[in-house]
């Protein structure tokens, strides 16, 4: 009998789907870092997209956006070492 994980896999690698259900699991795994390590601008920042190993996130002031900035490294860490993940790039876009 297969184990879970690999008949997953196995299904959604059959539809397409695995690329698309790898990127939801980074933007969650993302969001939940930013929500329990900068708790005071979990409001303000969103991850919005994961695509070509680069991951983007949204923020609604530039407080916010700078204090991100200088988290990147350690999210960066948390994604590719401790989840294995592969994000080359993680970018900040300013909204109004």
């Amino acid at each position: 009998m297969e184990h879970i994980s690999i008949t997953l896999f196995k299904a959604l690698n059959k539809r397409g789907l695995y690329d698309h259900a790898n990127a939801s699991l980074i933007l969650h795994l993302a969001q939940n870092w930013i929500d329990t390590n900068l708790e005071e601008f979990k409001d303000e920042l969103t991850v919005v997209s994961y695509r070509d190993k680069k991951l983007s996130i949204q923020s609604d002031n530039s407080i916010a956006a700078q204090e991100c900035n200088g988290s990147l490294d350690s999210l960066k860490e948390f994604l590719t070492i401790e989840h294995k993940h592969n994000v080359d790039e993680i970018r900040i876009v300013r909204t109004s």
